[in-house]
């Protein structure tokens, strides 16, 4: 939104004659000191949040335009769309703000008390297991394996006590150290663990970022990209999943439940159909080639990805 020009050419920032717009000096606009609500909140958006024209061109193309981006990226043209990490970086925040505001609404629901004759049979007999009575008191199973030791002191001793050979290994030892340490604690411990995992889920998946790019380049070769090229264009796809999720799941808060089984057909066809076409844009290669590359980069896509949710779930255990 354009400002008023003030009539005097003195800048007020040095006081040297402004020709222009700009002062040559120290480069200050000659612009009316007073400035508007809407100026100040439309500065705040472009400058600091960056949601400007180019913002807007770049989420077009992305969503759009399947591999535009990359290639244009990667082609030098820069100066007309957002930097890509800057894009990657604002998509993700919304996300998992998003994310967590609906976790927290869903976890108060299930909070909410519940009548044990509403529940299926399924449900009872699971609640069943996961109720321990014993010595006349009600308690929670925490989803820890019991160790029959109460405290460290007394599975310390029951160790030592024991041969060598029968004696736990480091890795069983540390477990049940901590099993205990759970056991004993006042607080939920695998609900702690599933905080703390959920937390480390940003980090996990942006770690995934150069990994699938080192699968794009394993399988695209041909085009003789640089890893850096490949990079950026696992960057916008993996934009691309984060702001089209983000948009199904804001559907799915007005879709019926009866329906929301189409619409998970819908969003992962989708998904489908603009990894397939960007991968087309970008590399140029045969269509029923680039089917049967799509399926292995998918495979190896998702073997890297549980290795690093098994990752993140051990160091969640181990930090605690």
């Amino acid at each position: 939104m354009s400002r008023k020009l003030r009539s005097e050419t003195d800048c007020l920032n040095c006081g040297a004659e402004v020709k222009g717009h700009y002062c040559s000096e120290c480069g200050q606009p000659n612009y009316e000191p007073r400035e508007s609500f809407r100026h100040i909140l439309t500065h705040f958006i472009t400058d600091y949040l960056h949601l400007d024209e180019k913002f807007f061109s770049s989420l077009k193309y992305l969503l759009f335009k399947p591999g535009y981006l990359t290639n244009e990226y990667n082609a030098g043209k820069r100066m007309k769309f957002v930097h890509p990490f800057r894009l990657y970086i604002f998509i993700t925040i919304v996300f998992f703000i998003f994310q967590s505001v609906d976790q927290k609404h869903k976890s108060k629901k299930d909070k909410d008390p519940i009548q044990i004759d509403t529940l299926s049979t399924e449900q009872q007999e699971t609640l069943q297991d996961t109720v321990v009575y014993e010595n006349g008191e009600v308690s929670i199973d925490k989803g820890f394996e019991q160790v029959s030791d109460t405290s460290l002191e007394q599975y310390l001793a029951r160790q030592d006590s024991l041969p060598e050979e029968q004696r736990d290994g480091f890795i069983k030892r540390y477990f049940n150290k901590k099993t205990i340490a759970a056991n004993k604690s006042d607080f939920d411990f695998g609900e702690k663990v599933n905080e703390t995992f959920k937390k480390n889920i940003p980090k996990m998946m942006f770690l995934i970022l150069p990994i699938f790019a080192l699968i794009l380049s394993m399988f695209f070769r041909r085009k003789k990209l640089y890893y850096v090229e490949h990079f950026y264009h696992s960057v916008y796809i993996h934009s691309f999943f984060y702001l089209y999720m983000l948009i199904f799941a804001l559907i799915a808060f007005v879709t019926p439940e009866a329906w929301k089984t189409y619409l998970t057909i819908i969003s992962l066809t989708g998904l489908f159909v603009y990894f397939y076409k960007s991968l087309m844009k970008v590399y140029e290669e045969n269509a029923v080639l680039t089917m049967l590359k799509i399926l292995f980069i998918l495979i190896l896509y998702f073997i890297a990805l549980m290795i690093l949710v098994l990752l993140n779930a051990l160091i969640s255990f181990l930090i605690l």
